[in-house]
């Protein structure tokens, strides 16, 4: 339900320029140095989460590696009737 008239039609215009006006402002903001920090912190913290991820997948392969060397062992040994699933993915 829309709101009809003069007075209406004024606000309606408003708020729209008030928006556009908003949105140059933060579109130019963007592009200015006062958002550096805000990149920076941003960029850091992708930095870090591959790091992360990377370390996770080295963790992951080292306790596949060692799951394998004692499910072997354990098997030649005697020590492992079945053979279990490493779920270290």
């Amino acid at each position: 339900m829309g709101f009809i008239g003069k007075k209406a039609t004024a606000f309606k215009e408003a708020c729209i320029n008030e928006f556009n006006r908003l949105e140059e402002e933060a579109h130019n903001n963007s592009e200015t140095k006062e958002l550096t920090p805000h990149k920076e912190s941003i960029q850091y913290c992708k930095d870090q989460l591959a790091r992360v991820e990377k370390f996770k997948e080295k963790e992951a392969t080292r306790l596949r590696t060692i799951y394998s060397l004692v499910a072997g062992l354990s098997k030649e040994l005697g020590l492992m009737k079945q053979t279990a699933v490493c779920s270290c993915q």
